[in-house]
């Protein structure tokens, strides 16, 4: 192999590496985007943290939720990639499985809509989706706006 292509490679493998520190650099703390006392207030009563590692699948990307002693959940999912191809995506895919379901709009972020009590948004290259049930469909739209503007 010439040093040229070799360097090449090694360029390469440093620029893949350092995407991923990127990424990670700039991945907000859960519990940041979502304070525990926002999901109490929203869910009605105190609640238990837990993140799902979707990272491997998703680089970059939160999913986590807060869960009631009630089993009343608040899911929250966060994606730094893509964003408005995901809407464009989940829109499409949610217009297929349910055709006679009208989306709501919204106004969190560059782009929004709600589907039943699930909102979906972007903020930039950012995707976010977060659901919390029927008894929080009025309030999910004000947690959303917090959500994206504490996202970098």
């Amino acid at each position: 192999m010439s040093r040229v292509n070799r360097g090449v490679r090694l360029a390469v493998v440093c620029l893949i590496a350092g995407a991923g520190s990127l990424v990670a650099a700039t991945k907000p703390d859960p519990k940041t985007l979502v304070t525990p006392a926002e999901a109490s207030a929203l869910l009605g009563g105190s609640v238990t943290f837990e993140a799902h590692d979707m990272d491997k699948v998703y680089p970059g990307s939160l999913d986590f939720s807060y869960q009631t002693k009630s089993v009343r959940i608040l899911s929250v999912a966060v994606d730094p990639l893509d964003g408005p191809e995901k809407l464009s995506h989940m829109k499409r895919d949610l217009k297929e499985a349910h055709p006679n379901a009208k989306p709501a709009a919204c106004s969190v972020g560059d782009a929004c809509f709600m589907q039943g009590e699930d909102l979906f948004a972007t903020k930039g290259k950012w995707y976010i989706h977060l659901s919390a049930g029927r008894e929080s469909k009025d309030k999910i739209e004000d947690l959303a706006r917090k959500v994206v503007s504490r996202l970098p």
